[in-house]
């Protein structure tokens, strides 16, 4: 198995995990950033490398497992400081092992030579704090590190200064949680959206970590609106997947022009 890409710009790169997340590569004149590694299924190594030979800087948005067990394949990884017991909780081997048990029932995602000993192995991945203001030169192309805490206190942005583009990891989706025990206030999150929103003129399109597509800017601004006006009485019981999270209520506004446009039909907060 090897990972399929798209092409979100010339030079920039959506990588599909087969378990539901996209990993972003942004390629420069001397270097290229990864932001995200996914589940780690795969050699994600040897896919960047279909890309591009350039050195790699890797990136992650935040510390969550899906965003993170692929670092497994590289030596260093940039992390929000605020984001790291969340990151040494998601790559204990019994979160791991929830993911090697899925084998069970889904072989088809997994590659034919997956190792459940490597996957469960300790990660040597060296972690490198990352923090607001932070700039990556990959030679023509700048990325600036935005903090934005809502879905975890460390979530981190990227400003793509080339490509207008605004890479956001899980804090921009038409379906956000923010049930986790990790997650911040609600208040605190719109306070990062706003942060987001004031950098409008600055970018063209949202990058989001379980989108296929770019997303207008706009998205911000619905995700403001829907973040204040959430209503308990319009709210629905929400039941995580995961046996080591609560369950929440899910507050959802729906919006026509990306429910035509990206085949997405609903916007929503879970809290």
């Amino acid at each position: 198995m090897s990972y399929l890409f798209s092409q979100l710009k010339p030079n920039v790169y959506h990588i599909a995990d087969p378990l539901g997340v996209f990993m972003t590569l942004v390629v420069g004149e001397e270097k290229a950033l990864l932001l995200d590694t996914g589940y780690g299924l795969d050699h994600l190594d040897e896919t960047v490398a279909q890309i591009t030979e350039l050195p790699v800087i890797l990136v992650n948005s935040h510390g969550h497992l899906d965003h993170v067990l692929g670092n497994r394949f590289f030596d260093e990884a940039y992390l929000h400081p605020a984001d790291i017991e969340i990151y040494q909780h998601h790559t204990t081997q019994d979160r791991k092992l929830d993911i090697v048990e899925m084998q069970n029932e889904h072989p088809e995602l997994f590659p034919a030579d997956f190792s459940s000993d490597a996957y469960l192995a300790e990660y040597k991945t060296k972690i490198l704090p990352i923090n607001e203001g932070d700039v990556f030169d990959l030679g023509g192309v700048r990325l600036t590190v935005i903090h934005i805490p809502g879905h975890t206190p460390g979530g981190i942005a990227l400003l793509d200064d080339r490509d207008r583009l605004i890479l956001t990891g899980d804090a921009i989706s038409p379906h956000v949680w923010m049930l986790l025990q990790e997650s911040t206030s609600i208040a605190t999150y719109i306070q990062s959206l706003q942060k987001l929103q004031k950098l409008g003129d600055q970018y063209d399109a949202i990058v989001a970590g379980h989108v296929p597509v770019l997303l207008p800017n706009d998205m911000i601004d619905r995700l403001i609106h829907c973040a204040k006006n959430i209503d308990p009485e319009k709210s629905v019981p929400f039941y995580p997947p995961f046996d080591d999270v609560e369950k929440g209520m899910m507050y959802f506004e729906g919006f026509e022009s990306l429910k035509e446009g990206l085949k997405l039909e609903e916007l929503d907060l879970v809290t």
